[in-house]
């Protein structure tokens, strides 16, 4: 849920940088072991970059333990190439694909909030079919 929103409009110019806004915790009635500051900038009504800010080291954040779901869809015929879609009821630290099979994933190691999915394209060298890659595939996080 969302504690604290503001929105900021500014202008940057190309390759420079700019401090936009501070923010107190006490004024965003922020928990520093259990949320993050969520920063995206937005270009034409699209997100063109965001960072999630945990206001704790990892080890002593307060984190729910979320329910990840996946979804997979091939992307080719031959079987060699996935779409890996997860979704999560809770905000998910680290997380991560992992496999004993020998898989190649486009991303690993992000944050997953609620509401929002990650879409990681997932290689095999072997030819492999929905079932098994579904199988095989482990979704791990920081607990």
């Amino acid at each position: 849920r969302v504690k604290f929103s503001r929105d900021v409009k500014v202008l940057i110019p190309p390759n420079s940088f700019k401090n936009l806004a501070t923010l107190l915790l006490s004024e965003a009635g922020a928990s520093p072991k259990e949320d993050l500051l969520t920063a995206c900038l937005w270009v034409d009504g699209q997100v063109a970059a965001r960072a999630n800010h945990f206001l704790n080291r990892p080890k002593d954040l307060k984190l729910p333990t979320p329910a990840i779901r996946m979804e997979t869809a091939r992307l080719d015929a031959g079987g060699r190439e996935f779409s890996v879609t997860l979704n999560s009821d809770r905000v998910a630290r680290y997380v991560r694909l992992g496999s004993r099979r020998p898989l190649e994933y486009s991303d690993n190691y992000f944050d997953l909030l609620p509401g929002e999915a990650a879409v990681v394209t997932v290689r095999s060298d072997e030819p492999v079919d929905d079932q098994t890659l579904r199988e095989a595939l482990e979704v791990k996080f920081l607990a």
